[in-house]
């Protein structure tokens, strides 16, 4: 059954109860993935995905309910227990379904100022296959070091999303992402290292297969032969891919619900200057070419650019409809939904650090440490910001790079790094939605040899 006609039959069998307000919400999914394996195809697999959620509103009282089955039948008993839902409630003040904008802004609003590809479904399959095969090509021929490459592997996915409610939202788009990603294993002398690389795009046509092989290559060759350094405190240099991933960690604490339940380490921060006055950190939901760039959110509000930070100053949090109506403000058009069975719920879309005017920051920084790749980051403390990371990457020597390190710890605050950023570089970049460029950050603690 097609959308349009399944948001219609609940319009009208909701509209039947006796409900102050409604909202129908239909998401859609289509994937394609395709691995290779010494050259020939290892999986090839299309998922498609499809749900409706309806919210409905009673004397303050909020009910839900969702379902993926869209037969009739399941149409007419997901409203019975929507309604059942909201008879059972609590009343709250958060019990919210936006209204339209009162006003129509300029600009793009309900789209996205990126240039178009060609349909993904208009591509043949053969050529997204020779993706993945050509990664896996690519990677090899990279470097003779290259013993291995695994999950060569190709993705596609196409969202829809169309969500109407009774108080005349009514929203519909689609827009879609295929990424490429691949792990290069180089061996020498017994000892073997490895190199991931990630690339994504919304055409196509745009996507970066063999760049993406060849990083990943020459990310596994040059770690060949690292060591630990001596424990200390190192002035480091986040290349953007870590930068990006801190950014992720310290993400939830701009979170209105977050902040209003005081799990936030800045939730009394907000005007204060937390951050070095290099930090202005902003979300889009607008980003021409971002990873979850889309017109609009879950709820229907229109997605828009969001300043959190700037010049080092917290300037605004991330609402939804709910969060914003406990404080008497709009949804900033953050609300997510993770799956159509979980309620909506606050979320980034495309967030980043804004590039800075630096160059040659390993000159900059002169000695220490130049972190390209960090893990263990969900062993990190989202609400304080605490963290202790394995990290890789090399020792920074004479402003240049020296030998590879591997198998140290990087630990401390986020919030308290950001505090002594000393520069940020032109080189930004978005690893899926959150993006950064390189930092210089002074004074970091690294647990090594000795």
């Amino acid at each position: 059954m097609e959308p349009e006609k399944i948001i219609e039959i609940l319009k009208d069998r909701l509209e039947s109860e006796a409900l102050d307000a409604f909202e129908i919400c239909f998401i859609g999914e289509d994937r394609l993935s395709v691995e290779a394996r010494n050259g020939e195809v290892e999986s090839f697999s299309q998922v498609k995905h499809a749900g409706v959620a309806v919210r409905a509103l009673k004397d303050h009282k909020m009910g839900w309910g969702s379902s993926t089955d869209l037969s009739s039948g399941a149409v007419e008993r997901l409203v019975s227990c929507v309604v059942a839902d909201v008879n059972e409630a609590s009343p709250s003040e958060e019990s919210v379904i936006p209204k339209p904008p009162k006003t129509k802004k300029t600009g793009p609003e309900d789209s996205i100022p990126e240039k178009k590809g060609r349909p993904f479904g208009e591509i043949p399959e053969s050529q997204k296959i020779a993706v993945a095969l050509k990664l896996e090509k690519e990677a090899k021929a990279a470097d003779t070091r290259i013993a291995r490459v695994r999950q060569p592997l190709y993705e596609e996915s196409v969202r829809r999303v169309a969500i109407s409610n009774s108080y005349g939202v009514h929203r519909n788009a689609s827009r879609g992402i295929v990424s490429c990603e691949v792990r290069a294993v180089a061996e020498a002398n017994g000892v073997s290292e490895s190199g991931w690389d990630f690339s994504f795009t919304p055409r196509f046509e745009d996507l970066d297969v063999e760049g993406t092989a060849r990083r990943a290559a020459l990310r596994s060759v040059s770690l060949l032969g690292a060591a630990p350094l001596p424990t200390g405190r190192y002035d480091i240099v986040l290349e953007p891919r870590p930068a990006a991933q801190f950014l992720r960690l310290i993400a939830p604490s701009f979170f209105a619900d977050n902040v209003q339940r005081s799990k936030s380490a800045i939730a009394q921060k907000k005007g204060k200057a937390v951050y070095s006055k290099l930090i202005t950190i902003m979300d889009d939901g607008l980003l021409p070419d971002g990873f979850a760039s889309f017109p609009f959110d879950d709820e229907g509000v229109p997605r828009r650019r969001t300043t959190l930070v700037k010049e080092g100053f917290i300037t605004n949090w991330l609402y939804d409809s709910q969060r914003a109506a406990r404080e008497g403000k709009i949804s900033t058009g953050n609300s997510s939904r993770s799956s159509i069975h979980k309620p909506a719920s606050i979320n980034v879309s495309n967030c980043f650090i804004k590039e800075g005017d630096a160059d040659k920051l390993l000159q900059v920084a002169g000695k220490g440490f130049l972190v390209t790749d960090v893990m263990g980051l969900h062993t990190a403390n989202p609400v304080t910001g605490d963290f202790s990371l394995g990290a890789e990457g090399f020792c920074i020597e004479a402003g240049g790079k020296g030998r590879p390190v591997r198998g140290v710890i990087v630990a401390g605050n986020i919030h308290e790094l950001l505090g002594r950023v000393a520069a940020v570089g032109r080189d930004l970049k978005f690893t899926a939605n959150y993006g950064a460029p390189s930092l210089l950050i002074m004074e970091v603690q690294v647990s090594g040899a000795g």
